[in-house]
């Protein structure tokens, strides 16, 4: 928890399950502050979080490394993949 803010790391922001999630976060008027985690910056999810990073595809042999690192080195409370 940040700034009376919990950090919410939410992958696959470019499908429409993603999308639903950021959507939802947005409508349940808690404090939240969404990251967007994903491998198109050009995905309409990517601009609806309040951040968005790269993660590379779920079949790189480095995706869970790099899920950890960006859950660290942005303070995440809760990731929704």
């Amino acid at each position: 928890m940040n700034n009376n803010k919990f950090i919410i790391g939410i992958t696959s922001i470019g499908s429409g399950i993603g999308q639903s999630v950021i959507s939802s976060c947005r409508l349940s008027n808690l404090p939240l502050r969404t990251i967007g985690l994903g491998m198109n910056p050009f995905a309409y999810g990517a601009y609806d979080c309040d951040a968005f990073d790269y993660l590379p595809t779920i079949y790189d042999e480095n995706y869970v490394d790099e899920l950890i690192r960006k859950c660290g080195e942005y303070c995440i409370d809760l990731i929704i993949p």
